[in-house]
């Protein structure tokens, strides 16, 4: 699958260990959002389940970059104090964000239930 990220889907910041990780759980979250997996066989469509993977993926991979950055909010020099502003997304606005992205590629295949859309 990471040949797949690097060629198809021309990912290019995610090394393949990285990327063998999170793509268990990015199959499994499109996985889950599939409720008629009759259309698979067909190989266009199969294909944009693999981008749909890529792409939550790289959603997967952001935040958990951005939950490990800080970003300094004020500093002061007396007496030196230093405090820092949180940059992550809640989680409602990180999962719309995730289901956007694999939407993008899921939609009109005839793969997900419509009332997922």
């Amino acid at each position: 699958m990471y040949q797949f990220y690097v060629e198809e889907y021309h990912g290019n910041n995610i090394d393949k260990t990285t990327f063998d990780r999170l793509c268990v759980e990015a199959e499994a979250y499109v996985d889950a959002l599939i409720t008629n997996p009759d259309n698979l066989k067909y190989e266009q469509i199969d294909r944009k389940r693999r981008l749909a993977v890529c792409a939550a993926v790289d959603c997967l991979y952001a935040e958990r970059e951005t939950a490990e950055q800080s970003i300094k909010a004020s500093e002061s020099v007396g007496d030196h104090s230093v405090s820092y502003r949180d940059t992550r997304k809640t989680s409602d606005e990180y999962s719309s964000e995730l289901r956007r992205k694999v939407m993008l590629y899921l939609s009109g295949t005839g793969l997900c239930y419509s009332a997922l859309r």
